[in-house]
Protein backbone atom coordinates (compact mmCIF):
# COMPACT_ATOMS: atom_id res chain seq x y z
CA UNK A 1 0.00 0.00 0.00
CA UNK A 2 1.44 3.54 -1.03
CA UNK A 3 0.60 6.88 0.40
CA UNK A 4 -1.81 9.54 -1.07
CA UNK A 5 0.19 12.50 -1.18
CA UNK A 6 -0.48 16.13 -1.85
CA UNK A 7 2.59 18.82 -1.69
CA UNK A 8 1.45 22.22 -1.35
CA UNK A 9 3.33 24.96 -3.07
CA UNK A 10 4.25 28.20 -1.30
CA UNK A 11 7.19 31.06 -1.73
CA UNK A 12 8.53 29.68 1.20
CA UNK A 13 8.59 25.86 0.47
CA UNK A 14 6.55 22.95 0.72
CA UNK A 15 4.21 21.21 3.20
CA UNK A 16 3.66 17.36 2.68
CA UNK A 17 0.66 15.78 3.85
CA UNK A 18 0.72 12.14 3.54
CA UNK A 19 -2.51 9.66 3.99
CA UNK A 20 -1.89 6.01 3.88
CA UNK A 21 -5.41 5.35 1.86
CA UNK A 22 -4.71 4.93 -1.68
CA UNK A 23 -4.64 2.39 -3.71
CA UNK A 24 -1.38 0.79 -6.00
CA UNK A 25 -0.09 4.46 -6.66
CA UNK A 26 -0.66 7.98 -4.60
CA UNK A 27 -0.60 11.64 -6.35
CA UNK A 28 0.43 14.77 -6.13
CA UNK A 29 -1.32 18.06 -6.16
CA UNK A 30 0.89 21.06 -5.86
CA UNK A 31 -0.99 24.30 -6.54
CA UNK A 32 0.51 27.85 -6.54
CA UNK A 33 -0.30 30.43 -3.99
CA UNK A 34 -2.34 28.33 -1.12
CA UNK A 35 -2.68 29.10 1.98
CA UNK A 36 -1.73 25.48 4.10
CA UNK A 37 -4.28 26.79 7.04
CA UNK A 38 -7.16 26.87 4.73
CA UNK A 39 -8.10 23.14 4.40
CA UNK A 40 -11.91 22.63 3.06
CA UNK A 41 -14.31 20.87 5.48
CA UNK A 42 -17.59 21.72 3.83
CA UNK A 43 -19.97 24.52 3.06
CA UNK A 44 -18.50 24.98 -0.78
CA UNK A 45 -21.68 27.15 -0.94
CA UNK A 46 -20.28 30.12 1.02
CA UNK A 47 -18.15 32.51 -0.72
CA UNK A 48 -15.83 33.16 1.62
CA UNK A 49 -15.11 29.33 1.59
CA UNK A 50 -14.92 29.46 -1.60
CA UNK A 51 -12.59 31.89 -2.05
CA UNK A 52 -9.81 30.88 0.70
CA UNK A 53 -10.32 27.32 0.63
CA UNK A 54 -10.57 26.44 -3.17
CA UNK A 55 -6.95 24.70 -3.95
CA UNK A 56 -8.08 22.17 -0.98
CA UNK A 57 -11.96 21.64 -2.30
CA UNK A 58 -10.59 20.68 -5.64
CA UNK A 59 -7.89 19.02 -4.11
CA UNK A 60 -10.86 16.52 -2.26
CA UNK A 61 -8.91 17.18 1.01
CA UNK A 62 -12.18 15.96 2.99
CA UNK A 63 -12.82 13.10 1.02
CA UNK A 64 -9.39 11.85 1.27
CA UNK A 65 -9.05 12.30 5.07
CA UNK A 66 -12.93 10.55 5.98
CA UNK A 67 -11.87 7.59 3.37
CA UNK A 68 -11.79 4.30 5.35
CA UNK A 69 -13.37 1.04 4.35
CA UNK A 70 -16.64 1.75 6.52
CA UNK A 71 -17.14 5.24 4.43
CA UNK A 72 -19.49 5.31 1.90
CA UNK A 73 -18.17 5.58 -2.01
CA UNK A 74 -17.48 9.52 -2.29
CA UNK A 75 -16.58 11.54 -5.70
CA UNK A 76 -15.79 14.74 -6.41
CA UNK A 77 -15.41 16.24 -10.23
CA UNK A 78 -14.73 19.56 -10.95
CA UNK A 79 -14.65 20.68 -14.73
CA UNK A 80 -12.32 23.74 -15.12
CA UNK A 81 -13.27 25.64 -18.17
CA UNK A 82 -10.66 28.74 -18.01
CA UNK A 83 -11.55 29.70 -14.16
CA UNK A 84 -12.08 33.28 -15.57
CA UNK A 85 -15.08 31.62 -17.79
CA UNK A 86 -16.62 28.77 -15.83
CA UNK A 87 -16.28 26.28 -13.28
CA UNK A 88 -18.63 23.07 -12.56
CA UNK A 89 -18.49 20.42 -10.07
CA UNK A 90 -19.97 17.20 -9.39
CA UNK A 91 -20.25 15.61 -5.96
CA UNK A 92 -21.26 11.97 -5.76
CA UNK A 93 -21.67 10.10 -2.42
CA UNK A 94 -22.80 6.54 -2.36
CA UNK A 95 -26.38 5.05 -1.08
CA UNK A 96 -26.89 1.85 0.70
CA UNK A 97 -28.99 1.42 -2.63
CA UNK A 98 -25.94 0.73 -4.50
CA UNK A 99 -26.44 4.26 -6.51
CA UNK A 100 -25.18 7.75 -5.86
CA UNK A 101 -26.64 10.93 -4.94
CA UNK A 102 -25.39 13.91 -7.42
CA UNK A 103 -25.31 17.47 -6.81
CA UNK A 104 -23.86 19.60 -9.88
CA UNK A 105 -22.27 23.32 -8.83
CA UNK A 106 -21.94 25.38 -11.98
CA UNK A 107 -20.48 29.30 -11.31
CA UNK A 108 -19.24 31.73 -14.20
CA UNK A 109 -15.86 34.28 -13.32
CA UNK A 110 -13.90 31.68 -10.90
CA UNK A 111 -13.75 33.08 -7.20
CA UNK A 112 -13.10 36.46 -8.11
CA UNK A 113 -13.13 39.19 -5.22
CA UNK A 114 -13.56 41.79 -7.84
CA UNK A 115 -17.20 42.57 -8.00
CA UNK A 116 -18.55 41.00 -5.04
CA UNK A 117 -21.22 43.06 -2.86
CA UNK A 118 -20.40 42.06 1.13
CA UNK A 119 -24.09 42.77 1.74
CA UNK A 120 -25.47 40.41 -0.59
CA UNK A 121 -22.17 37.83 -0.93
CA UNK A 122 -24.79 34.61 -1.78
CA UNK A 123 -25.94 36.24 -4.72
CA UNK A 124 -22.75 37.57 -5.74
CA UNK A 125 -21.39 34.44 -5.92
CA UNK A 126 -24.33 32.08 -6.60
CA UNK A 127 -24.20 28.66 -7.65
CA UNK A 128 -26.37 27.84 -9.98
CA UNK A 129 -27.22 24.11 -8.90
CA UNK A 130 -29.04 20.96 -9.38
CA UNK A 131 -29.58 17.37 -7.73
CA UNK A 132 -30.39 13.76 -8.89
CA UNK A 133 -29.66 10.18 -7.60
CA UNK A 134 -28.06 8.08 -10.35
CA UNK A 135 -29.45 4.56 -9.77
CA UNK A 136 -27.18 1.31 -8.94
CA UNK A 137 -27.00 0.66 -12.45
CA UNK A 138 -25.94 4.17 -13.68
CA UNK A 139 -23.33 4.53 -10.58
CA UNK A 140 -21.50 1.18 -12.24
CA UNK A 141 -21.79 2.59 -15.13
CA UNK A 142 -19.98 5.59 -14.40
CA UNK A 143 -17.14 3.59 -12.72
CA UNK A 144 -17.00 1.41 -15.93
CA UNK A 145 -16.37 5.10 -17.90
CA UNK A 146 -13.93 6.11 -15.49
CA UNK A 147 -11.94 2.84 -16.05
CA UNK A 148 -12.01 3.09 -19.49
CA UNK A 149 -11.33 7.13 -19.47
CA UNK A 150 -8.08 5.73 -17.07
CA UNK A 151 -8.49 7.06 -14.18
CA UNK A 152 -7.56 4.24 -12.24
CA UNK A 153 -4.16 3.65 -14.09
CA UNK A 154 -0.55 5.23 -13.46
CA UNK A 155 0.38 8.09 -15.88
CA UNK A 156 4.11 8.17 -16.26
CA UNK A 157 4.52 11.93 -16.39
CA UNK A 158 3.69 15.20 -14.87
CA UNK A 159 -0.08 16.60 -15.66
CA UNK A 160 0.12 20.50 -15.18
CA UNK A 161 -2.44 22.29 -15.34
CA UNK A 162 -3.57 25.95 -15.79
CA UNK A 163 -6.72 28.20 -14.37
CA UNK A 164 -6.89 29.31 -17.73
CA UNK A 165 -6.84 25.60 -19.68
CA UNK A 166 -9.71 22.89 -19.86
CA UNK A 167 -9.96 20.32 -17.90
CA UNK A 168 -11.32 17.62 -15.67
CA UNK A 169 -10.09 16.60 -11.78
CA UNK A 170 -10.99 13.71 -9.56
CA UNK A 171 -10.75 12.51 -6.19
CA UNK A 172 -12.69 9.86 -5.04
CA UNK A 173 -13.03 7.33 -2.30
CA UNK A 174 -14.12 3.96 -3.83
CA UNK A 175 -14.62 0.73 -1.84
CA UNK A 176 -12.13 2.94 0.81
CA UNK A 177 -9.29 3.57 -1.58
CA UNK A 178 -8.72 7.39 -2.19
CA UNK A 179 -8.06 7.63 -6.47
CA UNK A 180 -7.14 10.86 -8.40
CA UNK A 181 -7.03 11.73 -11.71
CA UNK A 182 -7.13 14.50 -14.24
CA UNK A 183 -7.20 15.24 -18.16
CA UNK A 184 -6.38 18.77 -19.91
CA UNK A 185 -7.97 19.18 -23.17
CA UNK A 186 -5.45 19.46 -25.92
CA UNK A 187 -3.04 17.17 -24.53
CA UNK A 188 -6.51 14.73 -25.49
CA UNK A 189 -9.87 15.60 -26.32
CA UNK A 190 -11.33 15.84 -22.87
CA UNK A 191 -15.03 15.70 -24.83
CA UNK A 192 -14.63 12.59 -25.82
CA UNK A 193 -13.93 11.67 -21.82
CA UNK A 194 -17.22 8.86 -21.26
CA UNK A 195 -17.44 10.45 -17.73
CA UNK A 196 -17.64 13.56 -18.40
CA UNK A 197 -20.57 12.88 -20.82
CA UNK A 198 -22.83 10.86 -18.54
CA UNK A 199 -22.22 13.90 -15.96
CA UNK A 200 -22.98 16.44 -18.23
CA UNK A 201 -26.16 14.21 -19.66
CA UNK A 202 -27.22 14.63 -15.83
CA UNK A 203 -26.63 18.63 -15.49
CA UNK A 204 -29.30 20.94 -15.09
CA UNK A 205 -27.62 23.33 -13.63
CA UNK A 206 -29.11 26.34 -15.64
CA UNK A 207 -25.39 27.94 -16.84
CA UNK A 208 -25.09 26.35 -19.98
CA UNK A 209 -22.02 24.42 -20.23
CA UNK A 210 -18.60 25.75 -21.61
CA UNK A 211 -17.32 23.04 -23.64
CA UNK A 212 -13.62 22.23 -24.50
CA UNK A 213 -11.88 24.88 -26.49
CA UNK A 214 -7.99 25.16 -27.63
CA UNK A 215 -6.35 28.24 -25.33
CA UNK A 216 -3.61 30.17 -26.28
CA UNK A 217 -0.77 29.39 -24.42
CA UNK A 218 0.42 33.07 -24.48
CA UNK A 219 -3.14 33.25 -21.93
CA UNK A 220 -0.84 30.79 -19.67
CA UNK A 221 2.54 31.68 -19.48
CA UNK A 222 4.41 33.74 -16.87
CA UNK A 223 1.76 34.81 -14.75
CA UNK A 224 1.60 32.43 -11.75
CA UNK A 225 -0.45 33.10 -9.11
CA UNK A 226 0.68 33.89 -5.46
CA UNK A 227 -0.76 33.79 -2.39
CA UNK A 228 -2.96 37.24 -1.45
CA UNK A 229 -3.75 37.56 -5.41
CA UNK A 230 -7.49 37.61 -6.79
CA UNK A 231 -7.52 34.11 -8.46
CA UNK A 232 -9.15 35.49 -11.69
CA UNK A 233 -6.20 38.20 -12.31
CA UNK A 234 -3.17 36.21 -12.32
CA UNK A 235 -3.51 32.10 -13.87
CA UNK A 236 -2.40 29.46 -11.24
CA UNK A 237 -0.91 26.46 -11.71
CA UNK A 238 -2.28 22.49 -10.24
CA UNK A 239 0.12 19.87 -10.95
CA UNK A 240 -1.18 16.44 -10.58
CA UNK A 241 1.77 13.55 -10.31
CA UNK A 242 1.43 9.61 -9.81
CA UNK A 243 4.03 7.94 -7.99
CA UNK A 244 5.06 4.61 -8.47
CA UNK A 245 4.30 1.69 -5.48
CA UNK A 246 7.00 2.06 -2.50
CA UNK A 247 8.44 5.94 -3.59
Amino acid sequence: MTNHRILWRRALGRLAINFSASRRLGAVFAAAGLLAACSYSGDIDNPLVRRSQWFSYVQGDDIVAACSASAPDRMRFVYNADFLRQVRTYELTGNPAGGAAVEVRAAAGGASFSNIRFNDLQSAWGWHKSETVMDPTGYRALLSALDADGFFEHRDDNLRLNSRDYYWLVTGCIDGVVETGGWLNGKQDISALAFGQMLWALDEAELPIDRPRWVDPADRRDRPGEAGDDLTIKPFWITVRDRPAGE
